[in-house]
């Protein structure tokens, strides 16, 4: 779970007392949306009634389909979250530490080939990195396509 700034506390805070649910029903609930972009969220919370998904515009599933008090429940929190996130572009993560250059991250085989840290697999994308794993560092099979 994500930790939220001063002003994602009290928006968490403010949200789970007007729809009387929990703080961590809300919190989990604001990662999925910020996960989302601010615009839609796919979530698992058995508070929530389990799995669900919310888009901004009026899409609401939730687990429990007939639960007509649930679901409006819950696109009344994600439409307060979403509000709150995408038109009053309150920052509720706060900004990530700055990185170090040159620390040393980026090692290197015995052959002289680089090794990716845990920090550079985040930043690759899933098939360069599928590239990478397959084809030792050297995706033959590109290079001659």
């Amino acid at each position: 779970m994500a930790r939220w700034t001063e002003q994602g506390e009290r928006l968490v805070n403010d949200i789970a007392n007007r729809y009387g649910a929990s703080y961590e029903a809300v919190s989990l609930m604001l990662d999925s949306i910020l996960r989302g972009n601010g615009t839609m969220a796919q979530f698992n919370i058995y508070e929530l009634g389990g799995c669900g998904q919310w888009m901004r515009g009026g899409m609401t599933m939730v687990g429990d389909m007939f639960n007509y008090q649930l679901k409006s429940k819950v696109d009344g929190i994600c439409s307060d979250l979403s509000n709150a996130i995408v038109d009053q572009n309150l920052q509720v993560v706060p900004p990530p530490p700055p990185q170090k250059s040159g620390s040393g991250m980026r090692r290197r085989r015995t052959d002289g080939r680089r090794i990716c840290g845990q920090e550079d697999r985040t930043a690759c994308s899933a098939l360069a990195w599928i590239i990478h794993r397959r084809f030792n560092g050297q995706p033959k099979a590109l290079a001659s396509g």
